[in-house]
This record gives C-alpha cells, structure tokens and sequence, in this order.
C-alpha cells in the first residue's frame, strides 16, 4: 500500500494498516500519551456544511458510546487544511472480525456465543443513547489488543432529531 506522507501536531504517523472506499486508516503514536492508535483519514472532502454535519454526527455518535467495552474509543478528531476530516481511534492490533472469519475460518459457537453478546450489548447501549448503527457487518467488529470484540465505523449513524424521527446523514 502506497504510504501518503502526511503529519498531524501530536502524532507520529507510522503506515498504513487499511483503505477503503472512503477512508484511509494509518497506524500512528500520539506522542503526549505514548499510545499506538489509529488515525482514520476520510478521502472526501468537506466541501458543504451537510459534509461537515454528516461528519460531526459520525464523530458525536462514536464519542457518545466511546466508554463503551464493546465499542471502539474515539480520542480526537478533526479536520485536516484541505478540509478532509480524521479520527483518532483505539487501535485494535486483532484487525476486523472478517478479516479473522476470511483467515481461520468459522467461529466456534462459544465464540460466536460471547461475540453475539458483547455486540448486542453495545447495539444496545447505542441504541439507549439513540444511535442507530445501520451497518454491522464482520469488517465493523474489531478485535482489540486484549481479544475483546469492539463495534466500529458509525459513519452510517442515524439519531433522533428533537421531534424523534431519526436524522441520517444517508451516503455521499
């Protein structure tokens, strides 16, 4: 993979663990706390404020849960100069729940028992805070550095506006 030569205050961007369709991910330290994390970098660009609001809607829907044992912890996030927005995340060294399904196969059914659950339960807790997730999938469930499973991505996060209907930022 193709490593952009970026620098963001703070932090030490080291490679690039993913790309998608829309964001890059890069494995970096923040220096203040010397923690590996994960810097998740959008390719697209905020040009209006619904991209703007789309992105603070992501990042208040992750943050809200970020307490969570079961969902991924968003430490800061931000807007690049040329108005690409980034997260810093928990990096979750065990990769995605596909990736492992994709490499060792089937999951035992205790596995797929406590996996079920610990999902469940923040499907739960975001759906108590009013956040719909709208796309777990296996590449959205992370393993972190401990084993434990944790739910990512709330990019397609919809939450209830003041009247109760549900507000989505819908696909870019």
């Amino acid at each position: 993979m193709r490593f952009e030569r970026m620098q963001l205050a703070g932090y030490e961007i080291q490679e690039v663990l993913g790309q998608g369709g829309f964001a890059t991910v890069y494995r970096a330290r923040q220096l203040a706390v010397g923690r590996e994390v994960a810097l998740k970098v959008d390719s697209r660009v905020l040009d209006s404020p619904r991209d703007r609001q789309r992105f603070l809607r992501e990042v208040t829907a992750a943050g809200q849960l970020s307490g969570h044992p079961h969902v991924v912890p968003v430490y800061d996030a931000g807007v690049f100069g040329d108005n690409r927005p980034y997260m810093v995340l928990e990096l979750c060294p065990g990769g995605s729940l596909g990736d492992r399904l994709h490499h060792k196969g089937p999951l035992s059914v205790k596995e797929a028992r406590d996996i079920g659950v610990g999902i469940a339960d923040a499907v739960a807790a975001a759906h108590t805070a009013g956040v719909l997730h709208r796309d777990i999938k296996p590449g959205n469930i992370l393993i972190n550095r401990y084993g434990g499973v944790a739910l990512a991505d709330f990019g397609l996060a919809a939450m209830p506006d003041r009247t109760g209907n549900c507000r989505s930022p819908g696909r870019r």
